[in-house]
This record gives structure tokens, C-alpha cells and sequence, in this order.
């Protein structure tokens, strides 16, 4: 499995954590369901076989582009990595998340992701939901600001969460540092950019947009003197902090 898979397996897997302390919450509030997840949830299965095949495609695209040297770009919908999540992962990748993890789907809006999902446990069904920001903090760094967690319709802490992404970051050998800003937990994500072949590629723009997440780059060869000023500032609020400091604000 790509370590990307399962980072995010594990963040999916990390809203499982947070069910286990709310069962006594009134019924009403954990089966509230956010409107996008309901409307995701509509679509129909042919629809669905569709858009995960369109994503297949275009990632497949997306990696041999990335492996030329030039520019590069890639355009990706929610339909379409919902689609993913819908059909592909079932049928090709069943371990990617818990089985208490049901039916994931995602929404995209300027510059924020929320993932929603059903979790079951001991009988009782809610539907989890996880809100952050994505953004670059600079090429080939991938900053996540985590912004809130819900149970339904209850407010649920991070802690569970950024412990158990630092736990996929190791164990996917992944570079992850813990910053805030304005007392949010932000991972930054270090992508490995070399490739086997002599080249290597520099994500340098990931927009969210309504419905759709753009990304852009390069790939040079290897060992090639870069422009230092092509390199984004990452906010100023932004402090650097542990993550068991950070775990312990929230």
C-alpha cells in the first residue's frame, strides 16, 4: 500500500477512536448526518463505477507525467474520489480501512477537505466527520491543519486523531513534523520526491476548490539547482510544537 493510503487509512481509522467515549449522548445527535455525506451517499452505483474509473485514469496519468522532466498538473473531483472510495477500494483494497469504518466519503471546498464515514460499534451506528485544511507549506511539503472532529452532531477532541497519524507517519517511514496555528495542530508531511531513474518532482500547488482539488509542479533532474525564492513562507502564526504538547491543548 502507497504510504499516502495509509496515512489516510489511519486518519479515517483515528475518528473510529473517538466513538467510544459519546455512547451516552442522546441518539439524535451521533445519527445526524451532515448533508454533504447524505448527498454523496445518493449517488447511484453506475454513477459511482464511473467517476472511480475516471480517478484510475487520471492518477495513472498523473504518474507517468510526473516521471518526465517539464511542468505537470492534475485536476481530481470529489465525485471522482468518491467514486474511488465507493467501488475501488471495496473490491481491490478491502484492508485499507477498519471494518468498523463504513462507506468513507469526502467534500472539497476552498481550501478544506471534510471526511465523513459511518462507524459502527457494539450495535450502535453514528456517523463520524473530520474538517481540515490542506495547503503547501512549501514544495513537496504537505501541511494538514486540523480544524475539528464530530460525532454526528457532537464535538469530539483531536487528541485520538494526531496520535494516530503520528503512528502511520512512522511506521510509512514518512517525514511529519507538528506545528499550530492559532492553537490548531498542523502536520507537515515531507514527500519523498527522488526517482529511481535520475529525476525528481516538486509538488508546488494544491488547491481545494468547490467540488475539485488541484494539483501542480515539476520534475527536474536530479541535483538541479532550484530558484530558493520559488519556495512558499509557510503562515507566520505558525509555531513549531510537539505533538504530545499539541495533543494535550485539544
Amino acid at each position: 500500500m502507497r504510504p499516502s493510503l495509509r496515512l489516510f487509512a489511519a486518519v479515517c481509522g483515528a475518528i473510529f477512536l473517538l466513538i467510544s467515549g459519546f455512547l451516552g449522548v442522546g441518539y439524535w445527535a451521533v445519527q445526524r448526518e451532515p448533508e454533504f455525506y447524505r448527498q454523496a451517499l445518493a449517488h447511484e452505483p453506475a454513477r459511482l463505477e464511473v467517476a472511480s474509473d475516471e480517478l484510475l485514469q487520471h492518477t495513472t496519468a498523473l504518474a507517468s507525467d510526473v516521471r518526465e522532466v517539464g511542468q505537470w498538473q492534475a485536476l481530481f473531483t470529489a465525485e471522482q474520489v468518491n467514486g474511488w472510495l465507493a467501488v475501488d477500494v471495496p473490491q481491490n483494497h478491502p484492508g485499507l480501512l477498519p471494518a468498523e469504518i463504513i462507506e468513507p466519503r469526502i467534500l472539497f471546498q476552498p481550501n478544506r477537505v471534510t471526511i465523513g464515514c459511518r462507524l459502527e460499534q457494539a450495535g450502535i451506528t453514528t456517523v463520524a466527520s473530520l474538517e481540515v485544511e490542506i495547503y503547501m507549506a512549501r514544495p513537496n511539503v504537505l501541511a494538514i491543519r486540523f480544524c475539528k472532529a464530530r460525532a454526528g452532531a457532537v464535538p469530539v477532541p483531536l487528541a485520538p486523531i494526531l496520535e494516530r497519524c503520528s503512528a502511520a507517519a512512522a511506521a510509512s517511514n514518512l517525514r511529519m513534523e507538528w506545528q499550530q496555528a492559532s492553537g490548531d495542530p498542523v502536520a507537515l508531511i515531507t514527500l519523498a520526491a527522488r526517482h529511481d531513474h535520475g529525476t525528481e518532482f516538486f509538488l508546488e500547488r494544491l488547491e481545494l476548490r468547490d467540488g475539485a482539488m488541484y494539483l501542480a509542479g515539476r520534475t527536474e533532474h536530479a541535483g538541479k539547482d532550484r530558484d530558493p525564492t520559488a519556495t512558499p513562507t509557510p503562515p507566520p502564526e505558525m509555531a513549531t510544537q510537539s505533538a504530545k504538547k499539541l495533543q494535550s491543548q485539544r
